[in-house]
């Protein structure tokens, strides 16, 4: 029998160790899950972006674009190569790239892992990898099909009335020379043996180019059609020149020489009728094969068998973005080398998710720019006519990189816009004012669009038009061009013969203008909550409309037509709009406050706000949208980029002066096209780096999955045997 004492110890003990083993199997437990979450978390689609600029987030532009990938499947290829052949500080150095580029390609995985699937190609090492994705992109439709018309013209020269019917033809010849000269074999100098020399170097010529065609036909692995048509082109070049030499210069010459015997001049007679006929056939057979288009295909190729690429596919198509898309120059007029990375910037976001829009977009969108006269609006500045006005070089840049087709059309010198190649699935009109023409004295009238370049415009745009008009004052045409057909069609009034101008209050019923030209910018607006603008909200205090001119907008609207306002200049003590803006000007420098400074003075005649600023009409299909500013709110000067030092991270970000524009532009773009999926994209990516090597990312992945469960393991150990004691 027990004594109390002991069965009092018994019960002490045996509840120290069930204390005990809880404690133990509740830390296996949570050491358990502590694993498996955190190995998740690295496998598993979560983000926590802490820093205060968010660098190691994608931008918005980017996240509608993965958002509405529907179920195209994107793989991202990191071609950043790794080597011990060059310096250790050319290793960092194309280290810090590499792992730039990893990170971003990681982020957009992360983004939307169903349908992102990212990997890295070594290609100084992993030929095999390199060369089944090789294969692979050979086989995509598009490139498939692009091939066809090569293939097509390698067959027809392989067919029997082609290269066989010309050799069996020069055989024949062969045999008809050494028929007439039995000797002409040993005796090269006569004329049936030099003409037998010729006839061979013919024939073997073509037998070469026959052989190496074949290869194509035959071995699926082979992509030189571009240079196997090469050839055949080649081929029939030298053939027709060289036959047409002999049948038309060389035989005609020994006809009549004295010398030559009246059998082979029969012989010759004869043959100058067989060759005459494949010169001409020779010569048709080129021009059709100098027609057929590049292949993409070849610049694939290339790309992907150099180093430093970013491979951007999905099931349809493929775009390799090279090193210097990827990473530009800061300066863009300084020559930079590869290693230099500190006068990179990093354009990643920027490159990759267009080329995503690229390789899921099939057919692509027409954007025409139609002006009239002046100089080519994508013209380098300085170059085409001169005194250029208006340069939009990098606008096309960029809505080429969004997959538009950019041209433009000039109506003073022709009333037919220039044919788009391929033909796109719908073209937007964007249509500017004429510029003034440059005289001695600056501006001068221009000569305006007639009726006909109206017509002929309107005509070609036709009742389901999807266009921009941009309006904006002109001080040499205070009527706008096309106000008749806005009002008559739209309901859209536009007031061509006022201005909005921007001031500051400097004292009772006074006000400054900006010395500077900054009084006809207007920047503060109001946006409606239309789906093209309620993305942009961050954006509008960096939208700037230049020369903007008030529009008006018809109770009672034309039949079936319906319009909205998008933006509109609000009611304000510090904008409005005045009639004879230049008369309105001189006033202002001639007049003179108490202070001596010129002032201005609110008038009865002037326009004070709300009034639009940009309007659009529906009617059915057909869309437009009006603009009451200048062309200049999307030229270089508003939406091209600008790279700027951000000195809380030391890092060079490309920058537009006003972003709003180009993702105003870029929004009504796609709506117009009916593609409000896009909405967004074309908002400022932003160009940081994100920088953590391999081997601090494997420490961090060590620490979190390894020594902090084990951390808390032997701390709960711990706490176990204290408590047991």
């Amino acid at each position: 029998m027990k004594k109390q004492g002991e069965e009092a110890v018994l019960k002490y003990t045996t509840r120290h160790w069930t204390v005990g083993l809880m404690v133990g199997v509740s830390v296996l437990i949570a050491g358990v899950l502590m694993v498996l979450l955190q190995r998740w978390a690295f496998a598993a689609p979560v983000k926590w972006d802490m820093t205060s600029r968010r660098v190691n987030s994608l931008g918005p532009g980017t996240t509608a674009v993965l958002k509405h990938l529907g179920e195209h499947k994107i793989r991202l290829t990191n071609l950043y190569y790794k080597s011990d052949y060059i310096s250790k500080e050319q290793q960092d150095v194309q280290e810090r790239y590499r792992t730039a580029v990893n990170d971003l390609l990681r982020l957009y995985q992360v983004e939307n892992p169903r349908n992102i699937e990212t990997g890295w190609i070594n290609p100084l090492t992993d030929q095999a990898k390199l060369t089944q994705t090789l294969e692979r992109l050979r086989n995509l439709p598009v490139f498939v099909e692009e091939r066809k018309p090569y293939e097509a013209a390698v067959e027809a020269f392989l067919k029997e009335d082609m290269y066989p019917a010309f050799k069996t033809a020069m055989q024949e010849v062969l045999q008809e020379l050494r028929a007439a000269d039995p000797d002409s074999e040993l005796t090269g100098g006569s004329t049936t043996g030099q003409l037998q020399r010729a006839v061979r170097s013919w024939i073997q010529n073509a037998d070469a180019v026959a052989e190496d065609v074949s290869g194509l036909l035959k071995n699926t692995a082979t992509s030189g059609h571009t240079k196997g048509v090469n050839g055949i082109k080649s081929l029939y070049s030298a053939l027709g020149e060289s036959i047409g030499v002999v049948a038309n210069a060389y035989i005609d010459q020994q006809l009549k020489s004295e010398v030559v015997s009246e059998d082979v001049k029969k012989v010759l007679g004869s043959l100058k009728g067989q060759l005459t006929p494949w010169v001409d056939r020779f010569t048709a057979e080129q021009g059709k094969l100098q027609n057929l288009p590049s292949l993409e295909w070849d610049n694939i190729e290339s790309a992907l068998r150099g180093n430093n690429q970013i491979l951007v596919e999905s099931e349809h198509r493929a775009k390799v973005l090279p090193f210097e898309e990827v990473w530009p120059p800061a300066d863009e007029g300084k020559p930079v080398g590869e290693m230099d990375f500190k006068d990179r910037r990093f354009a990643g976001q920027g490159a990759i998710t267009p080329a995503i829009m690229q390789v899921i977009d099939e057919q692509k969108t027409g954007v025409l720019f139609v002006r009239y006269g002046g100089a080519s609006l994508f013209a380098p500045a300085g170059m085409g006519a001169k005194n250029q006005q208006l340069t939009m070089t990098g606008l096309k840049d960029e809505l080429e990189k969004l997959n538009f087709q950019v041209a433009e059309w000039d109506l003073s010198k022709s009333q037919a816009p220039p044919p788009f190649q391929p033909t796109p699935k719908r073209t937007i009109y964007i249509v500017l004012r004429p510029w003034p023409k440059m005289g001695p004295q600056g501006p001068q009238p221009g000569e305006g669009i007639g009726p006909g370049e109206r017509l002929a415009l309107l005509s070609k745009m036709g009742e389901d038009a999807r266009a921009i008009f941009l309006t904006g004052f002109s001080v040499m045409s205070p009527k706008y061009e096309f106000n008749e057909y806005l009002k008559t069609k739209w309901g859209i009034e536009v007031d061509g013969s006022a201005l909005t101008i921007s001031a500051q209050p400097s004292g009772p019923g006074e006000w400054q203008l900006d010395q500077r030209g900054g009084f006809v910018l207007v920047t503060n607006m109001t946006f409606g909550e239309d789906e093209v603008t309620k993305g942009l909200k961050s954006l509008e205090q960096q939208m700037v409309f230049p020369m903007v001119t008030p529009m008006s907008v018809d109770k009672d609207l034309p039949e079936g037509v319906s319009v909205k306002t998008i933006a509109a200049v609000p009611k304000s003590e510090d904008v409005w709009a005045v009639h004879d803006p230049l008369g309105y000007y001189q006033a202002y420098a001639q007049t003179r406050n108490s202070q001596g400074q010129p002032y201005t003075s609110k008038t009865p005649n002037d326009i004070s706000g709300p009034f639009p600023t940009v309007v659009e009409g529906t009617k059915g299909k057909a869309r437009v949208v009006v603009f009451g500013a200048d062309a200049q709110i999307f030229s270089d000067v508003w939406v091209g980029p600008v790279v700027t030092l951000n000195l809380s991270t030391g890092q060079l970000e490309a920058r537009r002066r006003a972003p709003g524009n180009y993702a105003l532009l870029t929004n009504l773009l796609y709506s117009l096209d009916d593609r409000s999926e896009w909405l967004n994209v074309g908002s400022p990516l932003d160009a940081s780096v994100l920088a953590m090597n391999d081997s601090q990312r494997t420490a961090w992945q060590v620490i979190v999955v390894g020594l902090w469960p084990l951390l808390a393991l032997i701390g709960g150990g711990l706490a176990w045997y204290m408590r047991r004691r």
